[in-house]
């Protein structure tokens, strides 16, 4: 699916004019005159310009969804023209959430526009839409694994697959692997996702910790709850439930290297060729970015530990933190090296004193025997890359249309015009 679109829009030339020292454009009107609060801000060269307070702590929203919107009124070395940027989900201005949606691209940006029309109606009139380019653009598809309890266990083993420089850069509480995120080496800055940025995490807990970061969110309290209400829904929230969701951050560098431009009007256009050729582009991005990771895992297989399960009868059993985690790794080691090798690791004291503990909630016999059991207890990891693009909504899913969503007129009035300006 289309997740989400960052996008900077320009605007128009007659709101524009150059600077006399740089080659950068100055937007003409101030924010006052765009009903916008500023702060002053220098740039590496001292020059005073000044950017808009609006942002991720002040979004525009609909009724079910927010928006990040920031007015540029200076160009920069990296973008050399006043601009509007805009990122959201248009699977969440649709319909409220992202557990899945729509693949196309032209669909979600022009929801993403109509909303932007209605809130800031005034900047809207000033910007250059058809001359608008793609920062960024999320593609995601997701795999069923089955069982909630292996889900942290799956984004562990993840975390320790690579290939070359595609290596995993961060693991955060068995819920999210990223893979060339960028990063501190030797305390400098490195930004390996250039090109892409890739991610796999479990989208039922991603889902929960949207609808807490909602509720403390500034938003009008009527949002908060259309929002909190659309995510926890018993049918929504079983169908992400043993989700694991690959996600590719896919960047402007990357688009204007394999497609020769990075402008949505473009991309729009080769996404309807490819459909007509029987082909998906949103496919074909989501291969470029996961190839080499799918590739490295390979025929690896993945031990099942019943790790939740032990910890649980243990805390249940009132035991210190300190007592259930060391019992619970020695489980682990039973798992992986067997009762004879494990005796060896320990002191016989430490050995029999957490051993005692163990054997409260799982019998001896079962440790001693984990490691063979173990041997015929594992879960290809290829099951996780095998993804079904074609089951990846829920049957009672209706796929929404330029129709159905009311945007045909507004689409037309869209293309009636050419971009004066490009931007790339």
């Amino acid at each position: 699916m289309f997740d989400l679109g960052d996008f900077r829009i320009l605007f128009k030339l007659g709101y524009v004019e150059c600077g006399q020292k740089e080659d950068y454009g100055y937007l003409i009107p101030t924010f006052q005159d765009l009903g916008l609060y500023a702060n002053e801000s220098k740039d590496d060269n001292g020059v005073v310009y000044r950017s808009t307070h609006n942002g991720y702590d002040n979004p525009f929203h609909s009724s079910i969804s927010s928006v990040y919107f920031r007015v540029h009124n200076r160009g920069t070395e990296y973008f050399p023209f006043p601009h509007v940027h805009l990122i959201a989900s248009p699977a969440k201005i649709i319909q409220g959430h992202n557990v899945f949606g729509s693949d196309n691209i032209e669909l979600g940006w022009l929801m993403m526009l109509k909303l932007l029309s209605d809130k800031k109606p005034h900047i809207f009139d000033m910007l250059d839409i058809l001359g608008t380019s793609i920062n960024a653009i999320d593609i995601n598809y997701s795999v069923d694994y089955g069982n909630e309890h292996i889900g942290g266990q799956i984004i562990n083993f993840l975390s320790n697959v690579s290939d070359g420089q595609v290596r995993a850069t961060r693991n955060i509480n068995s819920e999210t692997c990223y893979w060339n995120k960028s990063s501190k080496i030797d305390g400098k800055q490195v930004n390996f996702g250039q090109l892409v940025e890739r991610k796999a995490y479990r989208k039922y807990s991603e889902l929960l910790n949207y609808v807490k970061k909602i509720q403390q969110m500034n938003l009008p309290k009527d949002v908060i709850q259309n929002i909190v209400k659309i995510n926890t829904g018993s049918k929504l929230l079983d169908y992400a439930k043993n989700k694991l969701r690959w996600e590719a951050k896919i960047k402007a560098k990357y688009l204007k290297n394999q497609y020769g431009t990075n402008l949505v009007a473009d991309i729009i256009q080769i996404q309807k060729e490819y459909k007509r050729a029987g082909k998906s582009l949103t496919i074909e991005l989501f291969d470029y970015a996961f190839k080499r990771i799918f590739k490295a895992i390979g025929d690896n297989k993945m031990i099942i530990k019943d790790y939740e399960t032990i910890k649980i009868k243990l805390v249940d059993k009132g035991l210190k933190a300190r007592e259930v985690n060391e019992a619970v790794k020695m489980y682990g080691l039973f798992v992986y090296f067997g009762w004879h090798e494990v005796k060896t690791m320990y002191s016989k004291a430490v050995f029999y004193r957490y051993l005692k503990i163990l054997t409260s909630v799982i019998s001896k016999a079962q440790l001693q025997n984990l490691n063979s059991e173990y041997d015929g207890n594992v879960i290809p990891m290829m099951n996780f890359v095998e993804l079904n693009f074609d089951n990846q909504y829920p049957d009672w899913y209706k796929e929404p249309t330029l129709d159905s969503l009311g945007l045909t007129d507004f689409a037309n009035r869209i293309y009636e015009n050419k971009p004066i300006l490009r931007v790339v």
